[in-house]
């Protein structure tokens, strides 16, 4: 796996790279897996800090609050990963959820950035989502992911931008 992604990176002149955990993987056991995804990705970056020097992880929401806090207090003080992704589509919940509350207070505690997914297909992944959750944590970074893929979308994140200075932009 190292060898097929460092081959397509200098294929494309590209030295480092940030991880992420992958949002489609069987899950039979649940967090379990989910915790050998995190584990996979810090891996990673501590054996090849220096072509990944920033690693991701991810929780599902369906697991529930208590063990989703508790996966990310281990992302930040186990394994030191550098944030955490979701992509609501894949777990089929919302963005501004109560659970959601509950995980992004932890990332608080932690100084840690929410990486969040954007697809303009989806329901669950609607910018105009983010705000409220980006205004309940002003004092937590928010990484919006391809969030500019529709002149709505276009629209709807300006209009976060502007109320919420906590949220910055991936742009592809």
């Amino acid at each position: 796996d190292v060898v097929y992604r460092r081959g397509i990176m200098a294929r494309g002149n590209v030295r480092a790279v940030g991880l992420m955990a992958n949002h489609i993987y069987e899950r039979p056991n649940g967090i379990v897996e989910t915790r050998q995804m995190n584990d996979f990705v810090a891996w990673y970056r501590n054996a090849h800090r220096d072509v990944f020097p920033v690693a991701i992880g991810g929780v599902e929401p369906i697991y529930g609050a208590t063990v989703g806090v508790a996966e990310i207090r281990r992302m930040a003080t186990e394994l030191h990963l550098d944030g955490v992704v979701w992509h609501h589509h894949f777990h089929g919940t919302d963005l501004n959820e109560p659970r959601m509350h509950a995980f992004i207070e932890e990332l608080g505690q932690h100084k840690l950035p929410a990486f969040l997914h954007f697809n303009g297909d989806s329901i669950h992944e609607e910018p105009a989502e983010l705000e409220p959750l980006a205004a309940a944590f002003p004092n937590v970074t928010f990484v919006a992911l391809c969030s500019l893929h529709s002149g709505n979308a276009i629209y709807q994140m300006r209009r976060v931008l502007d109320r919420c200075p906590n949220v910055t932009l991936d742009t592809s």
